[in-house]
């Protein structure tokens, strides 16, 4: 048994102390120390070597022993014939969202991928954790205790995909839900939970996946949710967990609840998409280096999908609040051009390149948003090939029988196949369309919303900054950024550029008020102050006629004529 020991004698530092002993060494002359370079359900590298330091390694009678940095993750400890060593070392944990580590004096938050060593040819070994903490802390994780401070999990893998939260501070909620899966809700940080409407709803949709699949990889189940003082919203999965990191506090119960549960249900789908249900090119992971794959659109894109979807199934959300959430993909989707120059497999790949921040404007897409619309897609053109005998459930459930059952991943090739043998119709010319293409899903999008009696309307915003001369503004702090650009729009022809700051329109000093300045000065030239890498600038623009950003909104239709009902119940309501 590999055996981990957490402390935190200086979390006010923020500094997280880790001692791994490993035994049964002597035939080894050097032993291979592995920090993960990724974390499961971000796929870019971590570099979480970075947060390393006082690191040392010693046999059992504390006598230092020589070691050698191979790479940036990677120690090589010449062992000297011992029998059993002894590595230590400090992670700065400072960091808090959802798949970090984070130490102060209220809490120890540790996603062990972060900061756990392992050594590659023992990876298999079962492991304890042993938590150096006050005695009236609580902990929360999916392992199991051994006793009232030590986990135990059988192997490295179990350890890495088990994140764990000791605090005193902690809200605890919980449930049985169908199948007699126990289901913990930990609650850590200032806020006032409402007990019962949170488990009454985890508890509706729960049950409802748990019935679509029939069978759950996990044995119990918990929520890790992480209340921030300021506006935030992350989620990360895990097979038997899942941390959940929101703010503000104090809009637990209003604002953000729902961004809470559709949080919420997205992750608990992860448990069978992506950490059952996974790639072939991460079966297993490699914890070393980049795991290209070109199904992100699945792995994200479907679970953005039934994340929310499932919430109106269960009947948590109403059809508007589902139709709200699903405006939101239509919106970033259409507001993002990269969508004509990267594929969103393209896109996917490339997530390890330049992560999930903004990058480069219209460059690339979202596995999130292009593979929720893709899924939607999917879903529809079953039900419509089948005269509704098939959803995108039925497919899901082929994927979780036929290949993680069978402990394998699936293929790009293995999941057009088996959404093809659903839908009786080969679909590899839909996938290389709309996946590997580039092409524009607005008629494919208009179609499948018109069998379900549905339609998308385009309304103007009522700024004249995006509809008339083809910008978008965002705050941030003090500032008001220029955020979008639209392709041959006036803002593109006299030179406005991304990340300009707006000072002033028509001489008039903006605060937090540009829209509505612009509005004020109406559909005439305006000369725009901007503040561009240590320059003010002053641009003149002028609209041209022509109307650029748009909202995009569902209806349903007026008059669905009878099939449009029959098969928009069907969506509504089939497992």
């Amino acid at each position: 048994m590999i055996e981990y020991k957490f402390s935190a004698p200086t979390a006010h530092q923020h500094l997280l102390d880790v001692e791994i002993r490993f035994n049964s060494i002597q035939e080894q002359h050097e032993f291979v120390l592995q920090l993960p370079a990724w974390r499961p359900g971000r796929y870019e590298l971590g570099n979480f070597a970075k947060n390393i330091q006082k690191f040392r390694v010693t046999n059992a009678k504390g006598n230092a022993l020589e070691y050698q940095k191979a790479t940036k993750d990677t120690w090589k400890v010449f062992t000297d014939g011992q029998e059993s060593i002894i590595v230590s070392y400090t992670y700065y944990a400072a960091d808090l969202n959802a798949g970090s580590t984070f130490v102060d004096t209220n809490q120890i938050y540790v996603n062990p991928v972060n900061c756990c060593m392992y050594n590659p040819n023992r990876i298999n070994e079962e492991i304890s954790l042993a938590l150096d903490i006050p005695d009236n802390y609580q902990i929360a994780c999916s392992l199991k205790k051994q006793d009232k401070h030590t986990l135990w999990g059988k192997d490295f893998e179990e350890l890495a995909d088990s994140p764990l939260i000791a605090s005193a501070t902690m809200h605890h909620l919980s449930f049985t839900a169908k199948s007699g899966l126990p289901v913990h809700i930990w609650v850590q940080g200032e806020c006032k939970p409402n007990h019962e409407r949170i488990i009454t709803d985890f508890t509706k949709y729960t049950n409802w996946q748990l019935d679509l699949f029939q069978k759950c990889p996990a044995k119990e189940y918990h929520y890790l949710i992480q209340i921030l003082p300021f506006t935030f919203y992350h989620g990360v999965e895990h097979t038997s967990s899942t941390v959940l990191a929101l703010g503000p506090g104090y809009a637990l119960n209003d604002s953000r609840y729902d961004e809470l549960l559709g949080v919420a249900c997205h992750e608990f789908y992860h448990v069978w998409n992506i950490k059952t249900i996974r790639p072939a090119e991460m079966w297993p992971y490699d914890y070393t280096k980049e795991n290209y794959f070109p199904t992100g659109f699945v792995a994200e894109g479907v679970t953005t999908y039934m994340g929310d979807y499932l919430l109106w199934q269960s009947g948590v959300w109403s059809a508007d609040e589902y139709f709200r959430e699903f405006n939101g993909q239509l919106q970033k989707h259409f507001d993002n051009f990269g969508r004509f120059n990267y594929s969103v497999v393209q896109s996917g790949f490339d997530n390890w390149l330049d992560g999930y921040v903004p990058g480069v404007p219209d460059r690339k897409v979202s596995i999130y948003v292009e593979g929720c619309l893709i899924a939607f897609m999917t879903d529809v053109l079953l039900m419509k090939y089948t005269n509704m005998q098939k959803n995108l459930h039925d497919v899901m459930r082929s994927l979780y029988n036929d290949f993680y059952l069978n402990n394998k991943g699936y293929t790009y090739d293995d999941y057009v196949n088996v959404v093809s043998s659903h839908a009786g119709k080969d679909m590899a010319a839909f996938f290389a369309t709309y996946a590997k293409g580039t092409e524009d899903f607005k008629p494919q999008l208009k179609e499948c919303l018109e069998w379900l009696g549905l339609e998308m309307r385009e309304v103007l915003t009522g700024n004249l900054s995006e509809t008339h001369f083809g910008y978008k503004l965002i705050e941030q702090g003090d500032k008001t950024l220029v955020s979008h650009i639209h392709p041959n729009s006036p803002a593109a022809f006299y030179e406005l550029a991304v990340n300009d700051q707006l000072i002033a329109v028509n001489g008039f000093n903006i605060r937090s008020d540009g829209h509505r300045w612009i509005n004020y000065f109406g559909l005439f030239p305006q000369e725009l102050t901007v503040w561009r890498q240590g320059q003010l600038l002053k641009i003149n623009i002028k609209p041209d006629g022509k109307e650029y950003y748009k909202q995009y909104k569902l209806h349903k239709l007026e008059n669905p004529n009878r099939n449009q009902e029959k098969m928009f119940e069907y969506w509504r309501t089939k497992q």
